[in-house]
């Protein structure tokens, strides 16, 4: 997850990257991401919701039968989940 602080330092807003890369040049820094979230469009309830489920799903994978490309999507997403939530969390304590 990544947040930031605009300009007049009264605003604040965040969003929630997944995939991509990250490269640092001459002082710069650019953000190639698969998906990104802005936190505006993020549904506190919907996210816990999600998060639980990718949870719960991940464990009965796990147990079931240990899918090796299933789990690592399952994980993948319940990481995307949870960082929506600790986005959401940290702005909230922010303001």
């Amino acid at each position: 997850y990544v947040y930031f602080i605009d300009v007049d330092k009264k605003n604040y807003d965040g969003i929630v990257l997944s995939g991509g890369l990250i490269e640092v040049q001459f002082g710069q820094v650019f953000i190639f991401a698969d998906n990104v979230i802005r936190s505006a469009d993020i549904d506190y309830e919907k996210a816990k919701k999600e998060e639980l489920e990718m949870l719960s799903k991940l464990m009965l994978v796990k147990r079931e039968s240990f899918d090796k490309e299933n789990y690592s999507a399952l994980k993948t997403d319940l990481l995307v989940a949870s960082a929506k939530l600790i986005l959401l969390k940290k702005l909230k304590k922010i303001y």
